[in-house]
């Protein structure tokens, strides 16, 4: 009987704890979609109905008015920002201020999700000290036309598989692909990827 008492105590203390949890949005005055108990907005990934991505663009469709909302991934409370010049002042005049972006990876299991976007705290802000420079506005505009050559490669490329009809290895294209983007951008050698592999 006391082993049925405590654990009736247990869950009592837990959707209490999950309810006022849910209310953080609500005490600050920010809008968002309801959570589910125990899930908060993640209920479609949980269950492997709809992908991540595919789940936040609902979420964007269904808020795209507001220019952010609050949601809960399971039960931490997160911004979502719908707004394109508050996420570009996120991003950019305010980024010492959102160092920390909410997705957690294992370094050691998943390295290659080790990338700014992933990144947090000290090394994030590092990190992107050293990328910004490479990356103005009028660099990139230098870099696009090289980008544009090296798509009509890849069109080019393709289109020989499409009019033969043989199976393409889309790995080994995007790899030729990008190794031709980054030759040429960053050494600005024409690699011919395509051509001699």
């Amino acid at each position: 009987w006391n082993l049925g008492l405590f654990f009736i105590i247990f869950v009592a203390v837990v959707i209490f704890w999950f309810r006022r949890r849910y209310k953080y949005w609500k005490n600050k005055k920010v809008r968002g979609p309801k959570p589910t108990m125990f899930v908060g907005n993640l209920k479609d990934m949980i269950i492997n109905r709809l992908h991540m991505g595919i789940h936040f663009k609902n979420i964007y469709d269904a808020t795209k008015d507001e220019p952010y909302v609050g949601i809960y991934l399971l039960h931490r409370p997160a911004l979502f920002v719908n707004n394109f010049d508050l996420i570009k002042m996120i991003l950019v005049k305010d980024f010492i201020h959102f160092t920390d972006h909410g997705f957690h990876f294992n370094k050691k299991t998943q390295p290659l999700a080790n990338h700014l976007f992933n990144m947090n705290g000290a090394r994030w802000k590092g990190i992107r000290t050293k990328l910004t420079p490479a990356f103005t506005s009028s660099k990139m505009k230098y870099m696009f036309d090289t980008v544009a050559i090296c798509g009509e490669e890849l069109t080019k490329y393709l289109e020989t598989f499409a009019l033969s009809g043989d199976i393409v290895d889309i790995k080994d294209a995007v790899a030729k692909f990008s190794t031709d983007v980054i030759v040429s951008c960053a050494f600005g050698i024409d690699s011919n990827s395509f051509i001699y592999p």
